[in-house]
């Protein structure tokens, strides 16, 4: 088994003039949830388990090359109140600490007589602002909490008990400044006593780069959750900032057979928003395979799918998913592919970094690991590259790194930053931060992007048969049994059409076709299958 204590490996890049580093941190007993950038150092936000009774906030700051500047132990159970603090900087709660006068706005969530108390607190001892949001029970949570157009705005999701039994659930978008907070849209969903009920969550809020009177809010729609907790679907809602609904889409309305877990977004320059999701579950009879199953089942090729909305008619422009080209990067089983995360996605000046992991199976005691991944895409969906970075595999106590942020440094490079997780027996076990720098092509070993052109797909079995091959009087079609009605197109090598028969012909001339290769595309639209065939057409 591999030895990790404070590991950190650096590692040059090959061209001096970009100067790139790239090299892991590893902490044990804290988790890094967010990191940002200021000046020349990283900082990173998270908590550490110190004991039973107490979560202790942590903030380190390092250089960019990796070494430690401070490590701060926010423990403010002693500095404030002897009681628990339950953090939104963790790995679920996507917090991004803001930047004000020198000092960071954390959202917190306090334990005070036996209550939790939503509150923002500034970096490093400062109260700023308390919400009159309050439970009995451990259930209040930061979701996010971000400047927007240089208004502050967090997410909060908390719980009211009606009595020892029962409650609602609330989600909460709210709008803030030091000295005051205003509820701007709020949703109340389901009592705890129910069988059923409808669980719409708010996830994330986003700006309108095209109009700063409008956000964007990222909402998780689940439905008969306490029935079937994978019942959800991915929606988009554009609303002005007092929270009035401009329009509503649910990117995935044509697929109405899956459930779309894992749904993020990100809006781009033109303003429209590029949205990502899984394709995990089958809802209930819709599996095509077993569809007299009247419950949620495991999609087997599950995949990443992408759609293009319009930012002005919440319209969606085009869906698609790269399976071919994930299979083949990730050259395992579908199965390991299946149970994957999206945690972050951010905007390259030409495309989109997709930051997440995904579980690959392992034999026992280790059973699986999870794998963390980038994944680079333009701004229609292409892929560019994937990298993963799967960095124990002669340790069988592993468990992966899970990263929940991705930032880019100034060298254009990237840090993920997340947890290390590993079985019991593993010194380092149950929790250790994690911080990965790579460099500007995803690589933790330079040059890893030397092969990113050689994509060597697997193309699906073809249906037709053509032959001879090489041909010189005619070619022969053989069509496949009861399989429709085919159209021909065949185009020499400039891509000139030079034959084209919207009848199923099984034999045709090729005399008068121009020696050398030709190609020849077979449709059947009922099918909606295209093949093509590559030809050799010899001189007469």
């Amino acid at each position: 088994m591999k030895k990790i204590t404070f590991l950190l490996i650096t590692y040059l890049s090959f061209s001096s003039a970009i100067a790139q580093n790239t090299w892991i941190k590893y902490i044990p007993g804290y988790q890094v949830a967010q990191s940002t950038i200021i000046n020349d150092s990283i900082l990173t936000f998270g908590n550490c388990l110190n004991n039973q009774d107490n979560i202790a906030l942590v903030m380190n700051r390092l250089s960019q090359k990796g070494e430690f500047a401070i490590s701060d132990t926010l423990n403010h159970t002693k500095k404030f109140l002897d009681s628990v603090y339950l953090s939104g900087i963790d790995g679920y709660g996507q917090v991004i600490p803001i930047l004000k006068d020198g000092q960071f706005t954390i959202p917190l969530i306090l334990g005070e007589n036996n209550r939790l108390i939503a509150k923002l607190m500034s970096y490093p001892n400062c109260e700023i602002l308390k919400f009159n949001f309050t439970t009995t029970l451990a259930t209040t949570r930061w979701i996010a909490n971000k400047k927007i157009n240089n208004r502050n705005y967090g997410i909060l999701r908390d719980q009211e008990m009606i009595n020892k039994l029962s409650g609602l659930n609330y989600c909460h978008l709210i709008q803030f400044t030091e000295n005051n907070y205003r509820v701007i849209k709020e949703q109340k969903y389901g009592s705890i006593t129910v069988s059923s009920y409808k669980q719409p969550l708010y996830e994330n809020i986003f700006p309108d780069n095209q109009n700063a009177a409008n956000l964007f809010l990222q909402i998780l729609d689940r439905w008969d959750f306490r029935g079937d907790p994978t019942q959800y679907e991915g929606v988009i809602q554009k609303i002005d900032t007092n929270g009035n609904l401009i329009w509503e889409c649910r990117p995935t309305g044509d697929q109405d057979s899956i459930n779309t877990s894992n749904f993020k977004m990100i809006q781009i320059e033109n303003g429209n928003i590029i949205c990502s999701w899984l394709d995990l579950y089958f809802r209930p009879n819709k599996n095509p395979k077993d569809p007299s199953n009247n419950v949620v089942t495991g999609n087997l090729n599950a995949t990443l799918w992408y759609a293009e909305i319009d930012y002005q008619t919440g319209k969606k422009i085009w869906t698609k998913n790269n399976r071919q080209f994930l299979d083949w990067k990730m050259g395992t089983s579908q199965s390991d592919f299946t149970f994957s995360n999206i945690n972050e996605v951010i905007m390259e000046n030409n495309g989109i970094i997709w930051c997440g992991f995904r579980f690959v199976n392992r034999p026992s005691p280790q059973n699986y690991s999870q794998v963390p991944f980038l994944y680079k895409t333009d701004f229609h969906g292409n892929s560019i590259w994937y990298r993963e970075y799967d960095l124990w595999t002669d340790d069988n106590t592993d468990r992966g790194f899970v990263p929940y942020s991705v930032i880019k440094t100034s060298d254009k490079g990237f840090l993920l930053s997340g947890e290390y997780q590993s079985l019991n027996g593993n010194p380092h076990a149950p929790q250790a931060a994690m911080l990965l720098k790579l460099d500007s092509n995803g690589c933790f070993e330079p040059g890893c992007n030397a092969f990113d052109k050689v994509v060597k797909i697997k193309l699906p079995e073809k249906l037709c048969k053509i032959n001879p091959n090489p041909a010189r009087d005619f070619i022969n079609i053989e069509y496949p049994k009861n399989g429709g009605k085919w159209e021909i197109k065949i185009f020499d090598l400039t891509g000139k059409e030079i034959f084209h028969s919207h009848e199923q012909l099984q034999i045709i001339p090729v005399n008068n076709f121009p020696t050398g290769t030709c190609f020849i595309q077979l449709t059947n639209k009922s099918k909606n299958n295209i093949e093509t065939h590559k030809v050799f057409i010899e001189p007469n």
